[in-house]
C-alpha cells in the first residue's frame, strides 16, 4: 500500500489476495496493542513511565511493582520466559512458556501476570510474548475502569476513527484478545 498526504493511493497484493481476504495478524497484533494502550496514555488514563498496575504485583514488596509501561512495550519487563530463541533455552526441557501463554488453554492474563523477575525491568529486551499480553491485560484493566466495553474498545477507540470497518479480532475462551 501507499500513501500520500493521508490518502491510500496504490495497492497490489499477492495472488489469491484481495483487499477483502482476512489474514492472521500473529505478531503483528502486538502494533495493534501498542496502538490501544497509546490511546489510553492519550486519554490520560496512563503514563508511559508509571509503573504498570498490575493487580499480581501489588503486594508488599513485590520487586515486579516497579515494572513499568515503557519497561512492557520494549520487551524488557524481566519476567522469566524461556522461550526456543533464548540462548540459554534448552529444548530437552520444559515445554516453552513464550507458546504455551497461547497453546495451554490458560488465562493468558493471569499466566502472563504470575511469571516472575528475572533480571531486574529495562535491563535485559526478550522477544517475548507474555509482554504484550501484559500490555493488554492493561488495557483491559484500563478501559473497564472508565467503566467502558473491553470487547467494543478498539473498534469505538481507534478502528472507527480510521475508517477500518472489516477488522475481525477474535478472542480466546477467556474473552481476551
Amino acid at each position: 500500500m501507499v500513501t500520500w498526504r493521508g490518502r491510500l493511493i496504490a495497492e497490489r497484493y499477492g495472488e489469491g489476495i484481495t483487499e477483502h481476504t482476512p489474514l492472521e495478524s500473529w505478531s503483528m497484533g502486538k502494533s495493534l496493542t501498542a496502538t490501544l494502550i497509546g490511546v489510553l496514555v492519550k486519554q490520560g488514563i496512563y503514563d508511559l513511565w508509571q509503573p504498570a498496575p498490575i493487580p499480581e504485583w501489588q503486594s508488599a514488596g513485590d520487586p515486579r511493582a516497579k515494572i513499568r509501561i515503557a519497561d512492557i512495550l520494549h520487551m524488557s519487563s524481566g519476567l522469566r520466559i524461556n522461550a526456543p530463541q533464548d540462548p540459554d533455552y534448552d529444548p530437552s526441557g520444559t515445554y516453552p512458556d513464550h507458546l504455551y501463554l497461547y497453546t495451554g488453554s490458560v488465562d493468558s492474563f493471569h499466566y502472563a501476570a504470575t511469571r516472575p523477575l528475572q533480571w531486574p525491568p529495562n535491563t535485559v529486551g526478550r522477544y517475548r510474548n507474555t509482554d504484550p499480553v501484559l500490555i493488554n491485560y492493561l488495557i483491559r484493566l484500563g478501559v473497564e475502569k472508565q467503566g467502558e466495553e473491553y470487547l467494543s474498545f478498539p473498534q469505538r477507540a481507534l478502528f472507527d476513527k480510521i475508517g477500518i470497518r472489516t477488522m475481525v479480532l477474535e478472542t480466546d475462551p477467556f474473552g481476551i484478545f
